[in-house]
């Protein structure tokens, strides 16, 4: 196509160039990961083929509202950016302990969410064909393994995940997957991300991703507005679940 993709006005695209992605023009500009594109946060992002094309069905799905019913066992993915609630929509939700389970999760970044577990970028490297789903954000890799998710799919419970779309897409490919995107205004985000205790570099990371990321709302099948105190029971009523 040359050198002048952004002038290319088409629905999807799919590049590895940090350059033509963020100029691009298309409606669904999707990145593939590479190793010199980490930073990136925010933007719909593929490993390999196959997740694009699972992503290219979840786009279309979307087009013409086929809405995916929830019913367990299965994996309810919230989605959303930085300070939108994910990991304590999760935690609220896991008290409700018979109807949901959160699988282990792992992570590069220092961490102490209480639900993702640190290993270093070089046992991620190590174990990558260990795990289901892996994605990057704002340089730090996160990912789900296999063995965790298998052993709780045997149950009947749901899987409750926090986590990006990317990674919602991912699990898409192997497992019924409801994806549950986590609205919240853009100033308590901002004040959620500013309040972490994180250095300044990735808290400019995740501002910067904040618009990209609540793109990716027209493309889940449910939205929750996580500041409201109704936002558990909202999920409970998408799972089809009566906790009176």
């Amino acid at each position: 196509m040359g050198v002048h993709k952004s002038m290319v006005h088409v629905d999807i695209t799919l590049d590895d160039g940090p350059k033509n992605i963020l100029k691009s023009n298309a409606r669904f500009p999707v990145l593939m990961r590479k190793p010199w594109n980490t930073e990136l946060t925010g933007l719909l992002a593929v490993n390999n083929f196959d997740e694009f094309f699972t992503l290219l069905n979840q786009i279309k799905s979307s087009m013409i509202e086929d809405r995916v019913e929830a019913n367990h066992p299965a994996v309810v993915a919230l989605v959303g950016p930085s300070g939108s609630n994910k990991n304590k929509i999760t935690r609220e939700l896991c008290k409700y302990s018979d109807f949901f389970t959160v699988p282990k999760a792992y992570t590069t970044r220092p961490v102490s969410d209480g639900i993702h577990t640190r290993i270093t970028p070089e046992e991620f490297v190590r174990d990558r064909e260990s795990f289901i789903e892996t994605t990057m954000y704002a340089g730090y890799a996160y990912g789900t393994k296999w063995a965790d998710i298998s052993a709780l799919m045997a149950g009947s419970r749901y899987i409750v995940m926090p986590i990006d779309l990317s990674g919602a897409i991912a699990m898409k490919r192997h497992y019924p997957t409801v994806i549950i995107f986590c609205k919240c205004s853009r100033e308590k985000m901002i004040e959620s991300i500013l309040e972490k205790d994180m250095s300044n570099h990735e808290k400019m990371l995740r501002l910067i991703s904040l618009e990209n990321e609540l793109k990716n709302a027209a493309l889940c099948d449910y939205m929750v507005h996580t500041g409201r105190e109704d936002a558990v029971q909202r999920i409970l009523e998408i799972c089809k679940i009566d906790c009176k």
